[in-house]
């Protein structure tokens, strides 16, 4: 009977369950769901590239690229247009570009125009999962980081699709990081679903005993932190969701360092 019931965990897990969907549209573009703090502590920057000049000959046209913020519980709060040249980077402070109510965390997309017909043709979409980077307590030094996975899509009439998948059983993710004493840990994570997601965070000592255990439920296109404080060496990180990978962003703090980093 075990074999039974094993045997149909594994035809279960074999069902197509892709990371991310592909757009309704191909003349859609799509982004990362990036997160953004900022507190007296902490700024974030993005380095915005003009990625449709990289695929497309546009005689040096004028080029445009959009980006929506989301507060913590996922509802949009501001949305800003930059224009720019080809092969031009600018380098973003986010923080004079939300809104100062918006609280201390949230997430944001980029979406890029024109639409490249390179990339079109290929049956793809332009995608950006650039580089986001942090500054702690005025250093003279940011820790970056990418994108994720393709999480939200833009189409033509402006609205917006997510990308992300849920799975019909409950996955776990080992967070690849033996915790360390002394030093601050975040894990951040992002609904990339249309559904509401549960996410249990449980943080295990040396011998897997539950030193903490923790949930957050979080709307479509919301985040949630989860802060941990490792008491000894070698504790480690399972988060358990019906997201098809639950994989977030680290933020490790130690002495006043900081590092930021997909773990």
């Amino acid at each position: 009977m075990n074999q039974i019931f094993a045997g149909l965990r594994r035809s279960i897990s074999r069902v197509r369950q892709p990371l991310t969907r592909h757009p309704k549209a191909i003349n859609s573009v799509v982004s990362d769901l990036f997160f953004w703090r900022q507190t007296n502590d902490y700024q974030t920057y993005f380095e915005l590239t003009c990625l449709p000049a990289l695929f497309d000959d546009f005689n040096n046209g004028s080029f445009a690229a959009t980006l929506i913020f989301f507060n913590i519980d996922g509802a949009q709060i501001a949305e800003t247009t930059f224009y720019f040249s080809a092969h031009e980077r600018k380098t973003l402070n986010l923080s004079e570009l939300i809104p100062k109510s918006s609280g201390s965390l949230g997430t944001f997309s980029v979406f890029h125009s024109p639409v490249t017909t390179t990339v079109s043709s290929l049956g793809s979409c332009l995608v950006d999962r650039g580089y986001v980077s942090y500054r702690y307590k005025g250093s003279s030094v940011r820790s970056y980081t990418h994108g994720n996975f393709d999480a939200i899509a833009r189409f033509e009439d402006h609205s917006l699709e997510l990308l992300g998948s849920s799975s019909i059983r409950r996955r776990q993710f080992n967070v690849q990081l033996a915790f360390q004493p002394g030093t601050i840990y975040e894990a951040l994570l992002v609904n990339p679903t249309s559904s509401k997601q549960a996410i249990r965070s449980t943080l295990f000592d040396v011998h897997g005993k539950v030193v903490i255990s923790d949930i957050v439920k979080l709307k479509p296109r919301a985040c949630g932190i989860f802060r941990y404080v490792p008491s000894d060496y070698g504790q480690r990180l399972v988060l358990v969701s019906h997201l098809v990978m639950a994989r977030p962003i680290i933020f490790s703090l130690k002495n006043d360092c900081l590092d930021v980093f997909h773990a």
